[in-house]
């Protein structure tokens, strides 16, 4: 169950940061 959050949570900021890349 946490190695299901912890993917989760990983997605989660690739998503974040490709937002902020894309951005600069």
């Amino acid at each position: 169950k946490f190695g299901k959050v912890l993917k989760f949570l990983a997605k989660t900021l690739a998503k974040h940061l490709a937002k902020k890349q894309a951005q600069s």
